[in-house]
């Protein structure tokens, strides 16, 4: 798919055009990732239920946060901030360990919503420019 060979293209990250097509689509998928329950236990990403399980929202997902190139292999530059409320900690945390529901901003909740699309800078991105010699 164009998606896949976007992600393989070497130095995706660094070119205006390739970054901003793959952006919307690893948000969400980040965002997809980062809320879904297996079994009720929360999230597979053993930070994300770390800082869940205490207490904290999935406040936000940072496109490019670290572009280093462990960042680039683990994350696809992708960082995710966890806010602790001390009004709302253990609301939180009573939340997630009763079936893993992940509490998190309106931000996170508009990368999942239903009508957000996913592939639309993917598909718009010509096939010519993942051709070019870099």
């Amino acid at each position: 798919s164009l998606f896949q060979s976007l992600l393989r293209s070497e130095d995706w990250w660094e070119d205006p055009e390739e970054a901003e097509a793959l952006r919307r689509p690893l948000l969400r998928l980040a965002a997809t990732y980062l809320t879904s329950s297996t079994g009720g236990s929360g999230p597979a990403d053993p930070v994300a239920r770390f800082h869940l399980g205490n207490g904290a929202r999935l406040e936000r997902i940072n496109w490019l946060g670290n572009v280093a190139p462990r960042g680039i292999k683990e994350s696809f530059g992708i960082m995710v901030n966890y806010l602790y409320d001390p009004e709302a900690i253990e609301a939180n945390h009573e939340t997630f360990a009763r079936d893993g529901t992940v509490v998190r901003s309106p931000a996170i909740s508009d990368l999942l919503a239903p009508d957000a699309p996913a592939t639309g800078a993917v598909r718009s991105l010509s096939r010519k420019s993942l051709g070019r010699a870099r």
